[in-house]
């Protein structure tokens, strides 16, 4: 959408430009890395290079949008509203959908 906004001379302009931020960033950041973590891979010589976040560990967050009643404990069925403004701490992956909206920010 926003490419589509743009000139031809601009958008040129704008990918050549990405171009080089990449090719910099390589040369002075990746290329310093010890070889085996060069490379974006989920398990690379026995590495994790992605973690994904433990889900039952508590997380701090500020509501950015009412959202009302979440349960945050499935087998206990406990509940807790979420009001604007409020700052919570919960297990992560009750809300990890509502990070993903925007309607709540980690903090």
């Amino acid at each position: 959408e926003t490419l589509a906004r743009l000139s031809k001379q601009e958008e040129d302009f704008a990918r050549k430009y990405l171009d080089l931020v990449v090719a910099h960033q390589k040369e002075v950041i990746v290329d310093k890395l010890p070889r085996i973590f060069r490379k974006l891979a989920e398990k690379s010589d026995g590495l994790d290079m992605v973690q994904t976040p433990c889900l039952d560990e508590f997380v701090y967050f500020h509501v950015e949008e009412d959202v009302g009643q979440v349960v945050v404990h499935e087998r206990t069925g406990a509940t807790v509203d979420l009001h604007t403004g409020d700052i919570v701490a919960t297990r992560y992956e009750p809300v990890r959908g509502l990070v993903a909206t925007g309607q709540i920010a980690l903090i």
